[in-house]
């Protein structure tokens, strides 16, 4: 059980980029906690500021996809993120390169 994942939570790469949720998901637009929408499983974020270098090139992060949201709490059938959810920072060529760092959420609130 963790906590609920919104637009306000603040999550960055494992290189210091900050990441800014892709709202796709049509799914949530009515579920909101102290401003910030839920985010569900579907939703993407992009990441800006990433300094990765491996191999002499720079390779940075510039989005996270999620797995493993909530299997109790859905919104239209799709998972709710919480910080117990999986993720995947990648760079450009959809290379893993490691997990997101799950800063703080906005709120207290587990599911």
């Amino acid at each position: 059980m963790g906590r609920v994942i919104t637009t306000l939570s603040l999550i960055m790469c494992p290189h210091g980029g900050r990441a800014r949720p892709m709202l796709h998901s049509r799914h949530n637009r009515e579920v909101v906690t102290k401003g910030g929408l839920w985010l569900l499983e579907i939703d993407e974020h992009a990441i800006y500021g990433c300094p990765f270098y491996t191999g002499g090139e720079y390779s940075p992060c510039v989005r996270i996809i999620w797995t493993g949201g909530s299997r109790t709490t859905t919104i239209n059938g799709k998972h709710v993120l919480t910080s117990d959810s999986i993720g995947m920072c990648l760079n450009h060529f959809s290379k893993p390169q490691g997990p997101p760092i799950i800063v703080h959420n906005q709120w207290e609130a587990n599911v």
